[in-house]
């Protein structure tokens, strides 16, 4: 017997719709922090979010399906363009297949004409893929994320099935590993010092204002900015390894971090070059979390190759990963070859819509 579902599609109002909205995804993605709605929805750096409501009709205007469009600001050849960031995409289980997914995409793609948006882009698996792209959606190439294990016990337990062997055994190969990695000969002390920080002070927007030249496509990375969306995040802790000159003390890079699970996850990476100071940023922050005994460092990435091969480098190995970006131009925005080339973007999880 064929089914056939009706829907109502329409723009959502963030405060009229913020009940039933937050209530969708407690039902049907437990996991999705309530938190998030007056942090990113309501108070993001950029204005309020805008999402799309589907309800069914046969089920009393019931609001199973949703996507969001979230404000952003790129800098693409140093100049600010005006983005939007797709993301917090979800339909009910029962839904799925009947066309409401679809619907919202579309008006998505619609709005962004409308509000005269240079793109939007976005980081989907790929089953999602397969919805944006049959919306006009270009894949410009896939995520990269890289692994360096800088403690064993974790690997060895699970292979050995027993902790105290598993511990016993872990010293000697930690320190073999330390002892072959690129970090360990490293010498920048002369020239560095560091700070492990959890907000972000005034010099952070003067190496903005340094280093913007030498990244083609670069989400903002202000002071106001990172104070917003890593301070102030009210669900993940974060903390940031400066890199400072020891003359001035000014900050040469930065990586921002959090742990999830016990390993290290990189959010956020930004320097003066990617070459030399980018490898003293990396050699000083990996020899201090192996001196805190951090057992893995996962980064997620996409962009400049000289980004990816200096992790390669310091040792850490690519692992799979499903997620590609896709953008939507409108057609009136003249630099979309410079957007369409994943050599062009610094990316990573603090440009992504947390």
């Amino acid at each position: 017997m064929d089914i056939k579902m009706n829907y109502k599609i329409y723009k959502g109002d963030v405060s009229k719709d913020k009940d039933d909205f937050i209530g969708f995804w407690k039902e049907n993605f437990p996991k999705w922090p309530e938190s998030k709605y007056k942090w990113l929805y309501e108070n993001s750096l950029y204005g309020l979010a805008h999402f799309w409501v589907a309800r069914c009709v046969e089920r009393n205007d019931k609001f199973v399906g949703t996507t969001v469009l979230f404000p952003k600001r790129l800098f693409v050849e140093g100049k600010p363009v005006n983005v939007g960031v797709a993301g917090d995409f979800g339909v009910a289980r029962a839904h799925r297949g009947f066309g409401p997914a679809g619907r919202v995409t579309a008006m998505t793609i619609k709005y962004m004409y409308e509000s005269r948006m240079a793109f939007i882009y976005a980081t989907p698996n790929i089953v999602s893929e397969k919805v944006a792209t049959r919306h006009g959606a270009q894949v410009i190439g896939r995520i990269v994320r890289m692994v360096k294990v800088l403690k064993t016990a974790q690997y060895l337990r699970r292979f050995l099935k027993v902790d105290f062997p598993a511990k016993v055994l872990a010293f000697p190969v930690d320190k073999i590993l330390e002892l072959i990695s690129r970090d360990y000969f490293y010498k920048s002390g002369k020239k560095y010092n560091f700070e492990v920080l959890s907000d972000f002070d005034e010099r952070f927007d003067r190496l903005w204002e340094r280093a913007l030249k030498n990244y083609p496509l670069v989400g903002e990375r202000t002071r106001d900015f990172l104070h917003w969306r890593f301070a102030s995040c009210p669900f993940k802790k974060f903390t940031t390894f400066a890199l400072t000159n020891k003359d001035s003390g000014e900050i040469a890079g930065f990586i921002t971090y959090r742990f999830e699970n016990g390993n290290l996850i990189i959010a956020d990476l930004f320097s003066e070059n990617t070459g030399d100071i980018l490898e003293s940023l990396l050699a000083s922050f990996l020899k201090y979390q192996r001196k805190h005994g951090t057992e893995v460092v996962t980064f997620v990435y996409f962009g400049n190759k000289k980004v990816i091969d200096v992790f390669s480098k310091f040792g850490f190995s690519l692992r799979s990963d499903n997620r590609s970006i896709v953008v939507n131009f409108d057609e009136s925005y003249s630099l979309n070859p410079l957007v369409s080339d994943e050599n062009s973007w610094h990316f990573l999880e603090g440009d992504n819509d947390a």
